[in-house]
């Protein structure tokens, strides 16, 4: 018998960044991605659909990925899920407010295979667990 598939967010404001994203969670985990470059539209989404994990940019217009995850894990059904927030900068500032307001990890573009698979399948596999005690 087959699981379920798991159902991954993947927030960019840059549509390219969505599909790379995208195409790695399906070769990754055959997980069924929903792409959204707007993250209003995103956390509205989110409000009444339920994600395996999140994979959010840091940067972007309107609401930046720290505030996103703020108003994300508020949400009924989002206060454990992983959310992996993925960036070009290493800046410690940003990774502790991102981490204060519940983000799970990080990711630096350019993300690769082996990054992903790696950092995402580790959360996945804590939150697995979490659900099964």
């Amino acid at each position: 018998r087959r699981s379920a598939m798991m159902k991954f967010l993947i927030l960019d404001d840059v549509t390219t960044n969505c599909a790379i994203l995208g195409r790695l969670a399906r070769q990754a985990f055959e997980a069924e991605t929903v792409r959204m470059t707007n993250p209003i539209d995103a956390l509205a989404l989110c409000c009444c659909e339920r994600f395996d994990a999140l994979i959010i940019d840091c940067f972007m217009p309107d609401m930046n990925g720290v505030e996103f995850s703020r108003f994300v894990r508020s949400l009924d059904g989002y206060r454990d899920i992983p959310i992996i927030m993925v960036t070009t900068a290493d800046e410690q500032k940003i990774q502790s407010d991102a981490r204060e307001v519940g983000v799970t990890d990080f990711m630096t573009k350019p993300v690769c295979m082996v990054q992903f698979r790696e950092r995402l399948g580790a959360r996945l596999a804590v939150e697995g667990a979490r659900r099964m005690h």
